[in-house]
């Protein structure tokens, strides 16, 4: 016991562990005495801060974002209000009261859609286009809500009522756009075989008023627009209605035949998916306003599912889907997965490929996918004989 207590080092640290002890005992005691003194870092009503990660804000337990407020009854305001203190009690801090601000996601999931009413107006002629011998040419317009949407309309020579067949183009510059752009020559070959071809500009192309268009919903709203117009074109038939679709217009196409039962069969060429979690990834132009509003799909798989069409193809009609193998613009896999899951779904559907053609398709490749989809639609739609 002498030889420890002669070793120096060894009551060096054992005083300092002894002061240390006291200091701590010591502070405790202070926070004990008057928590709300300097000494205490954390006094009572201090809460720790909220720090926003992602679409997740952690104040204690996890919670998601945004918060639903809860606020406490205020009573009724008197036009002269005063304060009453109250020695025994301790003021709180109210949140905010909360302004019924919808939630954003909503308008785009596929119920909600499905609830929403496609008014749409009158088709108007706005300008002739050079006749043939097979059909008058026009250029169009209609409303879409608030908005003007324009196009042209080839409409078979001889008496009507013509089945109806509306063709949605693909994504391209505005700048570089005309009407026509991407689907002249499919409206020119179904009108030649009597069907009344319609082809919108949507919004923000062509003369069409500018608008927002998230996950192709505006662009499906000015089709579906469009749809419940047709009854005022003389010579259509708005019981047989059609829609063709290429590349982002087939996204359009396959959106807007689950939101609409006036749709009788949908045929697509090199189409985007049906499931928004393959066109997250797939498409980096929207990709950051869409993580925004939506976040990851593999944060929120719920969310990517009500978005997407894929998930109510039992309520889809017929489809025709047509892909070129070397397409190097929209993946291939696409058109397969939504034929595999139109088969799953108990739905109609047939699926070609085209060895060697591009998203484009090109010459013998091309005669052959529209006399597919003449006798597809032929028989789902229909025409005059």
């Amino acid at each position: 016991m002498k030889r420890f207590w002669n070793d120096r080092r060894i009551v060096a640290l054992s005083v300092l562990l002894l002061v240390a002890t006291v200091l701590v005992l010591t502070w405790y005691l202070l926070i004990a005495v008057h928590p709300a003194g300097p000494w205490n870092p954390l006094p009572p009503g201090k809460t720790p801060v909220a720090v926003a990660v992602g679409t997740i804000h952690r104040v204690g337990p996890e919670v998601t974002w945004p918060p639903t407020w809860t606020p406490t009854p205020t009573g009724t305001a008197t036009s002269t209000p005063t304060i009453t203190p109250t020695p025994t009690s301790t003021p709180t801090r109210r949140p905010p009261t909360p302004t019924n601000t919808p939630d954003p996601r909503l308008s785009y999931y596929i119920t909600r859609l499905r609830k929403r009413a496609y008014k749409g107006g009158t088709v108007e002629i706005t300008g002739d286009i050079p006749h043939n011998e097979d059909y008058a040419a026009y250029y169009i317009s209609y409303p879409s809500g608030n908005l003007t949407i324009t196009g042209y309309m080839y409409v078979p020579q001889g008496q009507g009522s013509f089945p109806v067949i509306i063709l949605n183009h693909g994504a391209y510059d505005p700048e570089m756009y005309f009407t026509g752009t991407g689907t002249q020559r499919e409206a020119d070959y179904l009108a030649r075989h009597g069907y009344l071809a319609i082809a919108p500009d949507y919004r923000n192309y062509g003369e069409s008023t500018a608008g927002d268009s998230l996950l192709l919903v505006g662009y499906m709203t000015d089709v579906l627009n469009l749809v419940n117009s047709v009854e005022t074109i003389d010579k259509a038939d708005p019981s047989r209605i059609g829609m063709w679709g290429h590349s982002m217009g087939g996204g359009v196409a396959i959106k807007a035949c689950v939101v609409s039962d006036r749709i009788k069969a949908v045929a697509l060429f090199g189409s985007v998916s049906a499931d928004e979690k393959d066109n997250y990834y797939w498409n980096g132009v929207t990709r950051l306003k869409i993580h925004q509003i939506f976040g990851l799909p593999e944060r929120n798989p719920g969310t990517y599912a009500w978005l997407s069409a894929v998930r109510y193809l039992d309520v889809a009609p017929p489809m025709s889907i047509h892909h070129g193998e070397a397409d190097d613009i929209v993946p291939i896999e696409f058109s397969e997965k939504l034929g595999q899951r139109m088969l799953e779904a108990g739905r109609s559907v047939e699926y070609f490929t085209y060895p060697g053609q591009p998203h484009t398709f090109q010459g013998e490749a091309w005669e052959l996918a529209m006399e597919r989809v003449l006798r597809f639609f032929d028989k789902y739609v229909g025409r005059r004989s």
